[in-house]
């Protein structure tokens, strides 16, 4: 069976319905009625399936079906933007608020690679039309296409035979316009540039470590929609002694809906800690709400060993100049990870009545710490604990706006 088989078949026409109906759905927020829909599907593939400028062509399947939603986006577009209310009844029906959009992945990931297809393609199209002379004379020939398509296939069908007749026209004065459509489409494809990304990081050191004194597992709510944006997790900034403890990362982020994970493996040093990176490119967040919790496992599937903070201050005293402080510590509790702490390192303190307090690290020895914070007085240090700031780890997002296409 040959690619233009493929693309009349019932298999591909129920591919396209299902995708052209959430396409419509999720955009324009409405729902045709019955037998619409198919029947826009119906003709788009008689116009474009039946082309001999397009049958002889490398296109493939996904190109051929990338093609049919962009007519189907247009016409509906159209309906959209250009009639009234009153005009649209009998043909869409609003959907209700609470109503449940099919729930699949599979389905959604295919839509995105349609999509950005789509949107290469109408670069392509673009190109073709403002090439010169030649290329002048085939928009013209398009016109008359697009007249012919229109009394074989409606709105749609004219457009589509706009596209169709506009290469016939062409192939007048192109020596090989067959080929020229692939040579085009692939161009326009390197020419496209990536959307400018944006930032945000997730440290361990702010979550409530009194509550949650154990580093590993992260409740937090983010401010960013998935469903409007495009999110994916980039680098990880570990403590040094990670890599001592496994060979990879096991990342796990949920929503309690749904539930993505992504292996993280040591690329560099960097600085105090170590950049780890994750190898799944390509791989956006499908999480359907901000409420996001983050666990961390070893190469056994255990839980990553971070260790604890919420550290108890055991004594406090006045250091010989009147102003510094040295706390005594449960330096051997290896989880806390104190040892890492030298000169200059940063600590919080939280005090007696709840305040936290950053303070630099003066002299880390056996048992004690000597530490310097102009604001604090000895007092604040009664049933104070500590958070080692050199053993939190940072995880970091990008993310951009869905297009309008998207």
């Amino acid at each position: 069976m040959g690619i233009i088989d493929d693309y009349k078949s019932v298999k591909n026409r129920e591919l396209l319905l299902n995708a052209a109906t959430k396409m419509i759905r999720d955009k324009y927020n409405i729902v045709l009625n019955e037998g619409v829909l198919p029947k826009l599907i119906s003709n788009i593939i008689g116009v474009i399936g039946n082309d001999i400028a397009l049958i002889n062509t490398s296109l493939k399947l996904p190109e051929l079906n990338n093609l049919t939603l962009i007519k189907i986006k247009e016409y509906i577009a159209k309906q959209v933007v250009n009639k009234s209310e009153t005009e649209l009844q009998p043909i869409i029906e609003e959907t209700q608020g609470n109503e449940k959009l099919e729930d699949d992945d599979d389905l959604i990931m295919k839509l995105q690679e349609l999509e950005n297809k789509r949107r290469m393609s109408s670069t392509f199209m673009n190109e073709m039309s403002i090439a010169g002379t030649g290329n002048a004379e085939g928009v013209e020939g398009g016109v008359a296409g697009g007249v012919a398509g229109g009394v074989a296939g409606g709105v749609v069908g004219g457009v589509a035979g706009g596209v169709v007749g506009g290469a016939e026209e062409h192939s007048k004065t192109v020596k090989d316009p067959i080929l020229q459509i692939p040579e085009q489409f692939y161009k326009s494809m390197a020419k496209r540039q990536s959307v400018p990304k944006k930032v945000f990081i997730i440290n361990s050191h702010n979550r409530d470590w009194i509550k949650q004194p154990q580093r590993n597992m992260l409740y937090f709510k983010i401010g960013i929609d998935c469903r409007m944006n495009v999110v994916e997790p980039e680098k990880i900034l570990f403590p040094v002694f990670v890599k001592n403890i496994t060979p990879y990362v096991n990342l796990t982020i949920t929503d309690d809906a749904r539930t993505q994970k992504y292996i993280y493996f040591f690329n560099k040093t960097n600085g105090d800690w170590d950049e780890w990176v994750h190898i799944q490119q390509d791989n956006p967040l499908y999480l359907s709400n901000g409420n996001w919790k983050i666990t961390l496992h070893d190469c056994f599937n255990s839980p990553l060993l971070l260790g604890s903070d919420d550290i108890n201050v055991m004594e406090v005293s006045l250091a010989e100049n009147g102003k510094d402080f040295i706390i005594k510590v449960d330096l051997e509790n290896e989880e806390h990870h104190l040892d890492m702490l030298k000169k200059n390192d940063i600590i919080y303190v939280k005090t007696y009545n709840g305040a936290v307090e950053t303070a630099k690290v003066l002299h880390n020895s056996v048992g004690s710490l000597t530490i310097r914070n102009s604001t604090l007085k000895q007092e604040d240090f009664i049933q104070s604990k500590i958070l080692n700031w050199k053993a939190q780890y940072y995880i970091a997002f990008s993310y951009h706006a869905k297009e309008l296409n998207d």
